[in-house]
């Protein structure tokens, strides 16, 4: 393959790699707005090795040996150590093995071991392409990719033979490579795998179960034909080096095994033909080991290796954020750049340093199809196929000519200074042209290309219009306009022109498109003459929410008492969807869900608890219904002359009243009134059980009772079941209570009613007590609404565990809030509603009445209501001594005076 003595290492694989024995390495693969982010650190080192998992007895290690005599010599009779490996390794005297953690430290003492190192793990995050535009099925024309352009490669290319390119392999190690991908398979020719134990060779064995190998080696190599995208070598010879598995997991030993397979090619003998022209990786790590370093020390003996910088940058060029093996001397250390030359904010800074090339928004194959990904993982691959068509140029006469330095040098006399001027921490030499690294001139021209496509894939109702923008940039080097068109399944739907400086950028906004699309999927994207984006729209029937069943469907029962009713909701369009189910009783709305289903989805809604305290005796329909669809049950409410007043809750170890009572409605007395009270579980009990009024009820006469319920302190259970039977002259019936058991209960106190007038500020008192048996973390006390032209002046939350502390059981906690009364409040009755909340759900309401008057009957704020009485007298007299206020005036003399009078006459 016209192979050279000195090949060329370009070290590309965007998956943290640790390698320890002081440390980790790590893989930087992305930015941080929105772009692939496939890095992983191993855990620090201790004794000279990465630590080992505690509850593990044995572990998986690289022993490397003083020389090959010594492996090959090595022998472990007195300890637990099992081989696995590493005998076929030949630029590294190194063996794997499975040892006892014991034994490691021995091991490292004997004379014949150079180093051990854990064989350490690597893994990718599992969103690491989550936010990516994944473009599957491309067809029409074939694109290049604004970096492959940007770089000048298509003018490299045109002055290379075709057959000396093929003469030039670059070896991918990573996930593998789709080897049956359209722009891949004609270049993909061998591969092998080395993960999870496999060890093979051949194609199949090398087929990438990830995708992040195939990204790499579309950069590379995709070909220059009718579809797809274009590389920046295409026609180079690719080998697949699986050394990472299907979840992004891989291991040193997998790697070495790799670099050497790569190395001695197909035959398995270094220095022959078919030995790989370039190795493509990239390793990032913050801590380097000397480890990693041998093994970048042999690849560069035999290559000029070239490394991503990472994606840890802070945009300070005072701290060093290049990544191991990019930080020693044989890797050239690659940072990223965008469609405005420069390098992105998460692209590595340091004096290490050496190329930029573009790493942002970057389109290229992936399995099925193509993708947009970011990171300096895929502006290194940009260095490795130049480095390739170097070669290429170099062996077409048959010869090669230049050694690994004069590459290196080849490529970075071959740059664009951008960022500071000369060589800089960001950019190194400078941005790589292809056609500088071939001797091409370049020629000026425009080229628009196509990024940031939303709103990417979506999914829309038939009817919903969607706004579809893009950001067109001109990476080439003059100014122009270009026609920028919205397509539809490959036909244009709307255009526009954007003319742009070179290194300008816009953004092209088609607003409220593709509302008149039928059900189905669509492809639409974004166009210029050099570049597109495209995604998926799907267009479905918009959700629908039928109620398909109603349980019961009929309800009896006696006025007060509650019942419960469920329905099913079944969403039988085709979108996901959001609507409120709503009960109603008499077309009165009594409450409502917010349900979300997506298709085909069946959810079960109950309404637990209904009242019917509002409605009179007779018959109603209920109803449960949605936006689409509804049903409808019959409910009879019967006279109910025996009536429960059921408390909200009850505390275990804490008594709880329950007043029944029994009313003659009739027109004559009747001789029997009694009920018979029972609660079901262990650990509660009512007193008194039996009542009976002995004289009988006069007609039109009401009997009431309180029945005491007591519920133990160890009671475990969640509600109380306490069922009551009234017989009235002959007649029966039943008031069955279900009670909620909480051990949190509050009470909330606020005054009955305040007197005052218009134009006045008062304020009003409240008191939370705790009368539960626990101190939950929050709570709060809150004006929760007023009537009329009432305002509360400033805020109306007073939050428990935040601005004032919880208070304990059996402990209070108060505040007050200012009300203000405009001066244009009309005389008459408002109410202010209090609430006082403890935990998340157990609530108190408290009222508080407010009349506002005029003249003296501000000075009405005690019973009896209605007339100034003595406490009034006392209140104002208190009051002008203090020099405060009552209503929201202050009190004179005359004030008290009057005061006195109206008691004395009365008023």
């Amino acid at each position: 393959m016209g192979k050279r003595l000195i090949g060329i290492l370009v070290v590309f694989i965007a998956l943290g790699i640790g390698i320890p024995a002081v440390g980790g390495v790590q893989l930087g693969d992305v930015d941080h707005g929105g772009t692939v982010d496939v890095s992983a650190a191993s855990p620090p080192a201790t004794n000279g090795t990465t630590p080992v998992d505690p509850e593990s007895e044995r572990v998986s290690v690289l022993i490397v040996f003083e020389n090959g005599t010594a492996r090959e010599a090595a022998t472990f009779p007195d300890r637990d150590v099992s081989v696995t490996g590493g005998h076929d390794v030949d630029f590294m005297p190194v063996l794997y093995a499975n040892v006892p953690t014991e034994a490691i430290e021995a091991i490292e003492r004997r004379p014949d071991v150079q180093a051990v190192y854990q064989d350490s793990k690597v893994s990718n995050p599992d969103d690491a392409v989550a936010s990516e535009t994944t473009l599957r099925s491309q067809s029409g024309g074939q694109v290049t990719p604004w970096g492959v352009d940007r770089i000048d490669a298509p003018e490299a290319n045109g002055v290379l033979d075709d057959a000396a390119k093929a003469n030039v392999t670059v070896a991918v190690l990573d996930t593998g490579i789709d080897y049956t991908h359209a722009d891949l398979n004609a270049s993909v020719s061998w591969g092998a795998n080395f993960t999870d134990g496999v060890d093979e060779v051949g194609l199949p064995t090398a087929m990438d179960d990830n995708g992040h190998g195939t990204a790499a080696a579309g950069v590379i190599a995709a070909a220059d034909d009718d579809h797809g995208v274009v590389g920046v070598a295409p026609g180079v010879e690719l080998y697949a080096m699986k050394v990472v598995n299907k979840n992004g997991r891989g291991r040193m030993s997998w790697l070495i095994s790799g670099i050497e397979a790569a190395i001695d090619g197909e035959d398995g003998e270094l220095a022959t033909a078919d030995d790989a022209d370039v190795l493509s990786m990239s390793l990032g790590g913050p801590v380097g080991n000397d480890g990693l370093a041998d093994v970048i020390d042999y690849a560069s003996d035999h290559a000029v290796v070239v490394s991503s910088a990472g994606n840890g940058g802070d945009g300070a060029t005072d701290t060093n954020d290049v990544t191991y093996p990019a930080k020693y001397p044989g890797a050239i250390a690659v940072a990223a750049t965008n469609q405005s030359d420069q390098t992105t904010t998460w692209s590595a800074e340091g004096n290490e340093v050496e190329l930029a090339a573009p790493g942002h928004a970057i389109r290229t194959t992936w399995p099925d199809g193509e993708i947009v990904i970011s990171g300096t993982s895929f502006a290194a691959p940009h260095v490795s196929g130049v480095a390739a068509l170097v070669i290429a140029q170099d062996v077409a006469d048959g010869t090669r000519d230049l050694s690994e330095m004069a590459v290196r040098n080849r490529l970075q006399n071959a740059t664009l200074d951008i960022e500071s001027s000369g060589i800089d921490l960001r950019s190194g030499h400078g941005l790589l042209l292809a056609d500088d690294a071939v001797g091409v001139d370049s020629v000026s021209v425009t080229n628009f290309s196509v990024v940031n496509l939303s709103p990417g894939e979506k999914a829309v109702t038939t009817g919903e219009t969607v706004d579809v923008s893009a950001t067109v940039v001109n990476v080439g080097d003059a100014a122009g306009s270009q026609t920028v068109s919205l397509t539809r399944n490959g036909s244009i739907v709307d255009e526009t022109t954007a003319t742009l400086s070179a290194g300008e950028t816009t953004t092209v906004t088609f607003a409220g498109v593709f509302g008149g699309l039928g059900p189905g999927t669509y492809a639409y994207g974004v166009q210029t003459a050099n570049d597109s984006q495209t995604a998926t729209l799907s267009v479905g029937s918009p959700p629908n929410f039928t109620v398909t069943a109603l349980s019961p469907e009929s309800i009896s029962l006696a006025g007060g008492e509650s019942f419960d009713v469920s329905a099913t909701i079944e969403n039988t369009g085709e979108q996901e969807g959001t609507q409120s189910v709503a009960l109603t009783v008499d077309g009165r709305e009594t409450s409502s869900r917010t349900v979300s289903l997506e298709p085909g989805e069946t959810r079960t809604v109950t309404f637990a608890d209904v009242s019917t305290a509002d409605f009179e005796q007779g018959e109603y329909a209920y109803r449960v219904g949605t936006a689409n669809d509804s049903r409808t049950g019959a409910l009879t409410i019967a006279d109910r002359w025996f009536r429960a007043s059921v408390p909200d809750r009850v505390v275990p170890g804490e008594n709880a009243t329950i007043p029944y009572t029994l009313t003659n409605a009739g027109d004559s007395a009747v001789g029997d009134a009694s009920f018979v009270v029972a609660a079901e579980q262990n650990g509660t009990d009512v007193s008194p059980s039996v009542g009976w009024k002995s004289d009988g009820l006069a007609a039109g006469a009401s009997w009431t009772t309180n029945v005491t319920l007591a519920v133990d302190r160890d009671f475990d259970g969640e509600v109380v079941h306490v069922n009551a039977t009234g017989q009235l002259g002959g007649e029966r019936t039943s008031v069955n209570a279900t009670i909620p058991v909480t051990e949190t209960d509050v009470e909330l106190h606020a005054p009955e009613r305040i007197t005052t007038t218009p134009g006045s500020s008062m304020n009003v008192s409240y008191t939370l007590e705790n009368t539960g048996t626990t101190k939950p973390s929050a709570g709060g006390i809150f004006v929760a609404s007023t009537t009329g032209p009432l305002s509360v002046n400033g805020s109306k939350a007073r939050f428990l565990g935040f601005q004032a502390p919880v208070p304990a059981t059996g402990e209070s906690v108060g505040h007050s809030f200012t009300i203000d009364v405009p001066e244009s409040t009309p005389p008459g009755t408002y109410r202010i509603a209090g609430q006082g909340v403890l935990g998340t759900e157990i609530d108190d309401w408290a009222n508080t009445t407010v009349v506002v008057t005029e003249g003296l009957d501000r000075f009405d704020q005690n019973e009896p209501a209605g007339e100034i009485g003595f406490q009034d007298v006392l209140d104002a007299i208190g009051a002008y001594n203090e020099g405060e206020t009552v209503g929201g005036s202050p009190v004179t003399f005359q004030d008290v005076l009057d005061v006195i009078g109206a008691y004395n006459s009365g008023s």
